[in-house]
């Protein structure tokens, strides 16, 4: 069927020179004629098309998923050495920690007996909070490189504890090539 719409619109226009046209009772005609032809006499080619859609998505698909896999291969390695870096610097952090706690142990014994004045004490134990605060800082650094590690390696628990030797790598001879994959 056909279908006729009549609707009274004020319209207004703005050309590409700036100027500006104003219709008021603009009349606005529809015709909707309903009549839909479908009929496809061969279709071979778009067949064809798709098939060929599908090829370069599957291979691009499989791309994506190489560099996804070589990737987490890469981080690995990248994250292990990073950890070991981070454990070293928490023991450096750790020993300047007890060095200064001993200084301001000895500062306290020789202020208390008069050999030195206050202020050695004073500067000794802000000497022993701001290293404690590098430590604490640095430990929060080797949480999250943990947290991380767990992560890439696909444990369940992020916040389990990794003993991480930093000397040498001990491969698990009982590990199943295809239980990995997985």
């Amino acid at each position: 069927g056909v279908r006729t719409t009549l609707t009274n619109l004020d319209r207004t226009v703005q050309r590409t020179t700036d100027n500006v046209t104003c219709n008021t009772n603009y009349a606005d005609h529809t015709f909707d004629a309903g009549v839909s032809l479908g009929w496809t006499v061969f279709d071979g080619f778009r067949i064809q098309t798709n098939y060929r859609q599908l090829k370069t998505l599957s291979s691009m698909g499989e791309t994506a998923t190489r560099m996804a896999i070589e990737d987490l291969i890469a981080d690995i390695p990248s994250q292990y050495y990073g950890y070991i870096q981070q454990a070293i610097r928490s023991n450096y952090y750790r020993y300047a920690m007890s060095l200064s706690k001993e200084r301001m142990r000895i500062a306290e014994i020789n202020y208390r007996t008069g050999r030195f004045s206050g202020l050695e004490y004073h500067q000794a134990e802000s000497d022993f909070r701001s290293d404690s605060t590098s430590f604490v800082r640095q430990q929060e650094v080797l949480v999250a490189n943990n947290i991380q590690m767990n992560k890439l390696m696909g444990n369940a628990n992020v916040n389990q504890h990794l003993d991480i030797p930093d000397s040498s790598i001990v491969i698990n001879s009982e590990l199943n090539y295809d239980d990995l994959w997985q």
